[in-house]
């Protein structure tokens, strides 16, 4: 009876183990596309308003080249998206807001962010980073503060 046991335990276990090693695999890293920064020189940014956000957002999911015309329809999706999410919390609904405004950023890859994104997004972003460090939230904090003093003016020091 003992063995019977045992020999049940162990098929178990290695069942267990098997299901576990297919599950694992990762799939294989995609070639880093060129920095926006090696694209150089000024941006043509797209129009974007809201007639035609959704497919340029759209556009820049399915969108997997670095490209001028690429980053030029990043800048206006973002900004725009900036705008409307200012407006969500201008309107008293934060949470709204917070979603509009962490929305944009996910539309921006590694090496994408450009200071042309944040321009006239102020609003949004010391409304965002108010609004999670109200909810705890130190991380998003700091990363949107951060990208709020680079839209500020300078002060007096």
């Amino acid at each position: 009876m003992r063995v019977r046991g045992s020999k049940t335990l162990a098929c178990g276990g290695l069942f267990v183990l098997s299901l576990g090693s297919g599950c694992a695999s990762a799939p294989p890293p995609r070639p880093a596309a060129p920095a926006v920064a090696q694209l150089g020189g000024p941006i043509d940014v797209a129009a974007i308003d809201d007639q035609n956000f959704a497919q340029k957002a759209y556009q820049l999911l399915l969108d997997g080249e670095t490209s001028r015309e690429r980053v030029g329809t990043l800048v206006g999706v973002v900004r725009h998206q900036l705008k409307r999410a200012n407006a969500r919390f201008e309107k008293g609904s934060s949470g709204a807001g917070l979603r509009a405004l962490l929305g944009a950023f996910l539309l921006v890859r590694t090496g994408e962010h450009r200071r042309e994104l944040l321009e006239h997004g102020d609003g949004a972003l010391a409304a965002g980073a108010a609004e999670v460090a109200r909810l705890g939230q130190e991380g998003y904090s700091i990363a949107l503060y951060s990208m709020l003093a680079t839209e500020l003016p300078a002060g007096a020091a």
